[in-house]
């Protein structure tokens, strides 16, 4: 079970250049909005044409330049969800769902229709119309008529986007349920770092149509690349760096020495440290102690966010170092204080 895509494409506002394969049943296409990645999921269902490379999912060549092999998109066996579902507006919710099907009527296609139904909680919204449906309910048949084809791949256009909070938590979890007895492979196209973790095992991020990072998601979060790749993925403290003894990184622009317990082989790079990782002084054992200044405060509902300088007063509230999370409870401790102390545990601090 493999899918590999390496497509090139000249667009009008950039190039199109992407190479990957994998084993992971579901790809996640990251990115920031004009990056590429719906462009690509195009690609890949046959809706645009590459200038050159191969697309190849399993054994089943969709694209191959040097072959001259261009499937067109009805022998694809792509299932689509697009940020808009578009599903037929005269349709019923089951109708919709049994669209794809050849033998509509057969009692196999009916029970498959019904078991769909029943996995997205659509039993009371069978004979609904499109029109009578919520956003999350369209999303809910728009992604069951996908999987009714049996599709050899799916292809999940930022489907939760428009969605709030709480619903979207529920439908990732019923897509989680639902994708797990589904033998093909996902892409899925995102720019929400959590859905990405979440949801998929292999994640390619892109920036302005290249391919800048791919991995398992684990090397990508957590260690990733290269500075372009580590903001993308929200990593929101990172700076250049030096290797400056045996684990001891001096990070210039902060005005510190960092310990760091990992081996090291550049002696020039950049440091990158996750603002949820970041501590409060007692609550970690870390050589990597400071006290710093707190320039400003965001309160969130369930966290804050601490605007921190390592040394001197800041000039403006945009003076700052680093970024720290803290839990809304934690936060009391530093009420009206003009100084944290914090610490940054070395097992969280990624140099590369």
């Amino acid at each position: 079970m493999s899918i590999t895509v390496i497509v090139k494409k000249k667009l009008e506002t950039f190039e199109l250049d992407v190479h990957f394969s994998s084993h992971e049943k579901i790809v996640g296409l990251l990115g920031a909005s004009g990056a590429g990645k719906s462009m690509l999921l195009k690609t890949i269902a046959g809706l645009f044409e590459p200038e050159s490379g191969k697309i190849v999912v399993d054994d089943i060549v969709y694209f191959d330049s040097n072959a001259g092999i261009s499937l067109p998109s009805r022998k694809r066996k792509a299932g689509v969800v697009f940020q808009q579902y578009a599903l037929f507006p005269h349709m019923t919710v089951a109708e919709n769902i049994a669209f794809s099907l050849d033998s509509k009527k057969s009692k196999e296609s009916m029970d498959k229709v019904d078991r769909l139904i029943r996995d997205f909680h659509l039993e009371a919204l069978k004979d609904h119309k499109p029109s009578k449906l919520s956003g999350g309910q369209q999303q809910r048949v728009a992604l069951a008529r996908a999987l009714a084809m049996e599709p050899k791949v799916l292809l999940l256009d930022e489907p939760f986007s428009a969605l709030d909070i709480h619903l979207k938590s529920q439908l990732i979890k019923d897509m989680k349920n639902a994708l797990s007895v589904y033998s093909g492979h996902v892409v899925y196209v995102t720019h929400n770092m959590e859905e990405a973790f979440q949801l998929c095992g292999h994640v390619v991020v892109l920036d302005k149509g290249k391919m800048i990072s791919s991995g398992l998601k684990e090397e990508i979060f957590l260690k990733p690349s290269n500075m372009q790749t580590a903001r993308i993925i929200g990593m929101k403290n990172l700076s250049q760096a030096k290797l400056v003894g045996p684990n001891l990184l001096m990070v210039p622009k902060w005005g510190i020495m960092l310990q760091y317990n990992d081996d090291v082989i550049a002696t020039e790079g950049f440091v990158g440290i996750h603002a949820y990782h970041i501590k409060l002084h007692h609550k970690c054992p870390s050589e990597n102690v400071f006290e710093c200044t707190l320039v400003d405060l965001v309160i969130n509902p369930n966290y804050h966010t601490l605007y921190l300088k390592f040394s001197g007063e800041p000039d403006s509230i945009d003076d700052y170092h680093i970024q720290m999370d803290v839990l809304a409870e934690d936060a009391l401790q530093i009420e009206n204080k003009k100084t944290v102390k914090i610490c940054i545990p070395e097992e969280y601090i990624y140099y590369n």
